[in-house]
């Protein structure tokens, strides 16, 4: 008897630590609220498509966002839930069929829940003066830019190619609600085969109001994943006006470097960066190729033609 009594005691706490195994709280929970800087949104304005996080039996769990299926494991311990994502942990809780997460620390407060639950009343963002936040930022990052790129600590494969500074174009599209995408090609990736395509979303309501910061979905870089927020631009922190800066991180079994990208509307000059000559400023080096833009420019060229 004894022994039965201690195997069923080992069972329970199995259930307990492997996530749903028949919990009350599996099911799939839809996504209502995003909570960013004190301000609150609609999900389905927030992001693209379906949003929702469905707890499956056993722990796993699948995030939905922006159009984007999230793979992960989940655990529950007294109200609270802990996620992990690849090599990520995050956290939130769960409380009358309502969750609140915190996802990857970001500082984004996003509220799921079951059909018919009672939702926890919230004052949202006035959607009008959204949509007016959105409109004042999407010409500055909508068209074609211009600049360069180069990678720095590069090890394996990669060590020879530290500081070799590469030109660069990049073309963003974003939509009305300042979601879209990010090509970057250079000349050994051309614009059909790009060097990087990237999901951005700008938030209008963070940074400088003629801008808002630009954050990355899921996308590619050199054939290697970008994640969501991987990418975080501020033109308000650059050295210069209408700059892009980028940084990043990249690793496959060659080898492994961290990347800066700087980017400029197509069309501008950078002579100011020339005139400030000032090493201690990001960028301090001209594209390669700046005199033969100048005269693609003369001449009404494309990006893709430059670069072809």
């Amino acid at each position: 008897m004894k022994k039965w009594i201690i195997v069923l005691m080992l069972l329970g706490l199995l259930c307990t630590l492997c996530g749903c195994e028949e919990s009350e709280y599996c099911g799939k929970y839809r996504g209502y609220y995003v909570k960013v800087e004190g301000d609150v949104f609609r999900m389905e304005d927030y992001f693209n498509g379906e949003n929702y996080l469905e707890l499956e039996d056993g722990d796993d769990a699948v995030l939905m966002l922006n159009n984007t299926e999230h793979e992960l494991t989940w655990e529950e311990s007294e109200g609270q839930l802990t996620f992990e994502e690849g090599e990520e942990t995050f956290y939130g809780y769960i409380n009358n069929g309502v969750i609140v997460l915190d996802y990857m620390g970001f500082g984004m407060e996003m509220t799921f829940a079951l059909d018919g639950v009672a939702i926890p009343e919230t004052t949202m963002q006035d959607p009008e003066a959204y949509a007016q936040a959105v409109n004042a930022v999407v010409p500055y990052w909508n068209g074609d830019w211009y600049g360069w790129w180069y990678i720095s600590e590069g090890t394996g494969a990669y060590a020879t190619e530290t500081m070799k500074i590469r030109d660069l174009a990049g073309r963003i599209e974003l939509g009305e609600e300042a979601r879209g995408t990010l090509l970057l090609w250079d000349m050994e990736h051309p614009y059909t085969s790009p060097l990087g395509e990237v999901v951005l979303r700008v938030d209008p309501n963070v940074g400088a109001s003629y801008a808002g910061i630009g954050m990355s979905g899921q996308g590619t870089f050199m054939g290697q994943p970008v994640l969501s927020g991987d990418w975080l631009i501020d033109p308000s922190t650059a050295a210069y006006d209408n700059l892009l800066e980028i940084y990043g991180y990249y690793s496959d079994e060659k080898g492994d470097f961290f990347y800066s990208i700087f980017l400029r509307p197509w069309g501008q000059s950078w002579e100011d960066i020339v005139e400030a000559d000032d090493p201690t400023k990001s960028p301090a080096e001209l594209p390669v190729y700046y005199e033969l833009y100048l005269e693609a420019l003369a001449t009404d060229t494309k990006p893709e033609d430059f670069f072809s």
